[in-house]
């Protein structure tokens, strides 16, 4: 089509840690219907800013590592994406001034907690339900098949 290209994660990433870096408050709105990359989205500009930002380390992979957890208690499998957030999320990230530190704090919003209780056929519940029965071994009683 005749528009303007879709702005690329890393070079809205580097806009907006540029921004932070004079001082700018920043913010970037990841947004879109179903199985549109939102989640994958986040995680690209979240590692970017981790590579870009100069204190990179563990605090950092916490950061990037709290996003998993996220994801087994808030996505399930739907109809049109196997890793479906049934949940919003906002997800604050703060730049210290010095440009070296990045702070995070996470608000999420459950959308669907009636998936807990009952699903289509070609649905599953949230992930974390069948994790803890993958990682209980044989004994663990039987239910329904991923």
């Amino acid at each position: 089509g005749g528009g303007r290209p879709k702005p690329h994660p890393y070079a809205v990433a580097e806009a907006a840690l540029r921004g932070a870096r004079r001082g700018e408050a920043q913010a970037i709105v990841i947004s879109g219907e179903s199985g549109a990359g939102k989640t994958e989205t986040a995680k690209i500009v979240l590692r970017y800013l981790d590579a870009r930002s100069r204190g990179a380390g563990a605090k950092h992979r916490a950061i990037l590592d709290m996003g998993r957890v996220l994801e087994s208690f808030g996505n399930a499998r739907t109809s049109r994406n196997a890793n479906s957030s049934r949940f919003g999320k906002q997800l604050r990230l703060c730049l210290r001034p010095s440009g070296d530190d990045l702070i995070a704090q996470t608000q999420t919003y459950l959308l669907e907690a009636s998936r807990v209780a009952g699903r289509s056929p070609q649905e599953r519940s949230f992930h974390v339900f069948y994790e803890l029965l993958a990682g209980a071994g044989p004994q663990a009683p039987a239910g329904p098949r991923p």
